[in-house]
């Protein structure tokens, strides 16, 4: 028997397969730990992501919204398959927004050296800013901050499922046949719609409307382009950046800073979750424009996105931005403007799932406004040709001192410091008004 098992154990034929095997075996089962632990990470952080945008967007709506609009939101930024048993909620905690989501993810080798399925849970927090311009704690005049110029036919459009939240604003329509169509299920807390045609335009909303008869004037002193001649044109003479790639400015989860100038051609800001600082300074888009897409946040502080020609910045699916406007030079409180006397531009559009804050004004007279199904938008006011708010988007607007209040009219409930307070089960009518009473929602880190 020893003289077998010598022989056995100095026989080489077979041995290297063996150990062949286990080593093999070894090496997949690390690499598939280490592919499962890669993914369920990138999963949580999706996650993450989209939970953040879901309570920014619960912050914009009704305290029994909540969760309605934040699993919305979150539904169509989270971009996973096989999230099961996913649950997303949003509840007000004092002066906060609290958001939470939770669900189950399989791992793509589970089973083997984890569980097939992990459970992952995230957190987020919401506050409001009151650094929003104009004097929060003084009477103001109630302002015409959202102004359509188009004359001929249905200057401002209102789908169904659509929310204008503007309770400081007059709303100004130039058109004279069919100015505004209305449809079932809009919603519209503004101080006045202004018509200056003799009818109201295409009802369709059946009683399902917010927006009170009341609040309509037809045949109204409507205000005319408060804003021609209000900045210069910019001499882009040449380019400072041709088909500008985002990637090159380095990785794509680190945050990166871009300068302002003339950019022509096309930039594609693509999926990674980049984080892009805009400098101050005036952006120039010539010749082609910028597309960002979802995962991709755009932030910045003295900003003016300038339109050279029908070029034009679109914001897709899930992409965010926060940017205010200068405070002095020659486009001060322009936060989004066109060339003077543009002809024939494109439309400027915003898409579902945006999570996007522009304190400034979006002053585009010739070009038309279209915020699409799921988009989130809080501006200092819109002054364009005409205004799409399509089903599910909502429309904020704060206003500020620089817009020209209107005559004969004051507003004199806007609350102080320490009003609108208080839980999600509040009567308190400023806790509704979330964007306008509370200030602007910004994600508390």
């Amino acid at each position: 028997m020893s003289k077998l098992l010598k022989k056995l154990w100095q026989n080489e034929d077979g041995n290297f397969g063996v150990l062949g095997a286990i080593g093999t075996s070894a090496i997949l089962a690390t690499t598939a730990l280490a592919v499962d632990s890669s993914s369920l990470y990138n999963s949580k952080a999706s996650i993450q992501s989209a939970l953040d945008a879901a309570t920014l967007a619960a912050a914009y709506g009704n305290p029994g919204e909540y969760d309605a609009i934040a699993t919305e939101v979150f539904d169509g930024a989270i971009g996973l398959k096989g999230l099961k048993d996913r649950n997303v909620t949003v509840i007000r905690n004092g002066d906060f927004l609290e958001g939470r989501a939770s669900g189950t993810a399989s791992a793509f080798f589970g089973g083997i050296l984890m569980p097939a399925n992990v459970n992952i849970g995230v957190f987020s927090k919401v506050g409001f800013s009151r650094e929003v311009g104009g004097n929060t704690e003084e009477e103001i005049g109630v302002r015409a901050c959202i102004i359509s110029l188009k004359e001929d036919n249905q200057g401002l459009v209102l789908n169904s499922g659509s929310r204008i939240n503007a309770p400081d604003c007059e709303v100004h329509v130039h058109a004279q046949q069919t100015p505004v169509s209305h449809n079932s299920g809009a919603k519209a807390d503004i101080s006045k719609l202004c018509i200056a045609g003799p009818n109201f335009g295409n009802n369709n909303a059946r009683g399902n409307s917010r927006l009170d008869s009341s609040q309509v004037e037809t045949s109204c002193d409507v205000a005319p382009d408060p804003y021609v001649g209000a900045y210069p044109e910019y001499n882009a003479v040449s380019c400072d950046y041709n088909n500008f790639n985002p990637d090159s400015l380095g990785n794509k989860k680190s945050r990166n800073n871009m300068q302002p100038g003339v950019y022509c051609g096309f930039s594609n800001f693509n999926n990674g979750g980049g984080v892009y600082t805009l400098d101050p300074g005036v952006y120039v888009i010539k010749n082609g424009g910028w597309n960002v897409n979802g995962g991709n946040t755009l932030i910045g502080e003295g900003v003016t996105v300038y339109y050279e020609d029908r070029s034009v910045v679109q914001f897709n699916n899930g992409a965010s931005l926060d940017i205010s406007a200068p405070t002095s030079g020659d486009y001060a409180n322009f936060i989004m403007v066109e060339k003077p006397g543009l002809n024939n531009p494109n439309r400027f559009v915003l898409n579902g799932g945006n999570h996007m804050t522009m304190t400034g004004l979006i002053h585009l007279p010739n070009r038309d406004v279209t915020l699409n199904s799921g988009s989130r938008n809080t501006s200092t006011g819109i002054v364009a040709q005409q205004i799409i708010v399509n089903s599910g988007a909502r429309l904020n607007i704060v206003p500020a001192n620089y817009f020209p209040s209107v005559p004969g009219e004051t507003y004199d409930q806007v609350p102080v410091e320490g009003e609108g307070q208080g839980n999600a089960s509040s009567d308190n009518a400023d806790v509704e008004r979330v964007a306008s009473s509370d200030g602007v929602p910004y994600l508390v880190r």
